[in-house]
């Protein structure tokens, strides 16, 4: 696949997706998109050459909206990165913390912050992002109101950071997966993952019998998860994540055994294995 030139993400200038995007891919153009099914779009139309999105972080779990189209799209998963989410607390030049009696902020962001907040007094209030509360309180002619976002945002709306640390864990990481029309597998000899949806036959022990395809190759799952589909409370859908190369024979053989135990089955991407680092992909 050659160098892509332009990358997808969803949200506001200055948000976190956008610092992943510039920082993961930094020769790239990073655009914006309202919603993730926007960004996802623009890739599979051919207008970016990825999409970058967010999939987990490490303090509220999984981000749902994107396991729902993830099925639904052409698009393979090529890389993983890992971004440290600092929270910072900021407001106009002129505001000092005593005058705070507000905080702006998406809602997973006041989630990973919101002991924090009570402990300081603060009411929060959810906002679609956080560069876009960046952006409003930037806007706003109110002294008691700030947002919670990135120091990357801060400097984008030219607030000043009134508190850098308001996460409730030091650990908090966020991790995106980047999206391309076509395949990217790595050289057979990386360490990589494998991405893979199944949905299992309905009947007793399916999934254990699938799940022992993997146990018998020797291949380690990283991730397991299950969704609803289709409306029905009784047919469920589940996400895996494998340390494996799809070239592989033992994975191979698993995915010959699988079909047994599945009604379908679907690779969404091979790629390099980050092992919780943040840096450039290349």
């Amino acid at each position: 696949m050659p160098t892509p030139k332009s990358v997808a993400f969803q949200g506001n200038i200055g948000s976190y997706a956008h610092l992943a995007a510039i920082q993961s891919y930094p020769h790239t153009t990073a655009q914006a998109y309202p919603t993730f099914e926007d960004a996802f779009t623009a890739t599979e139309n051919g207008i970016t050459d990825l999409s970058l999105i967010p999939i987990e972080n490490s303090t509220i779990g999984r981000i749902a909206d994107i396991h729902h189209l993830m099925p639904k799209t052409s698009l393979h998963i090529v890389a993983e990165y890992y971004l440290p989410i600092q929270h910072c607390l900021m407001a106009k030049q002129s505001t000092k913390l005593e005058d705070i009696k507000t905080v702006y902020s998406q809602l997973p962001a006041l989630s990973q912050c919101q002991n924090t907040l009570k402990t300081m007094g603060f009411t929060p209030h959810a906002t679609a992002d956080t560069a876009g509360a960046a952006k409003m309180v930037a806007a706003k002619a109110d002294p008691h109101a700030a947002a919670l976002a990135s120091s990357f945002a801060a400097k984008t709306y030219g607030l000043t950071i009134l508190n850098p640390n308001m996460n409730d864990a030091g650990h908090n990481t966020t991790r995106f997966i980047a999206l391309s029309r076509t395949p990217k597998t790595p050289p057979t000899n990386t360490n990589s993952k494998i991405s893979l949806l199944f949905t299992v036959n309905s009947t007793p022990a399916a999934l254990h019998k699938a799940l022992g395809c993997f146990a018998e190759e020797n291949i380690n799952l990283t991730k397991l998860e299950s969704y609803l589909t289709g409306g029905n409370f009784t047919a469920a859908q589940f996400y895996v994540e494998l340390e494996a190369h799809t070239s592989s024979q033992n994975f191979k053989i698993a995915m010959t055994n699988l079909q047994k135990y599945t009604q379908s089955h679907k690779i969404l991407g091979c790629y390099p294995l980050k092992l919780n680092t943040n840096g450039a992909i290349s």
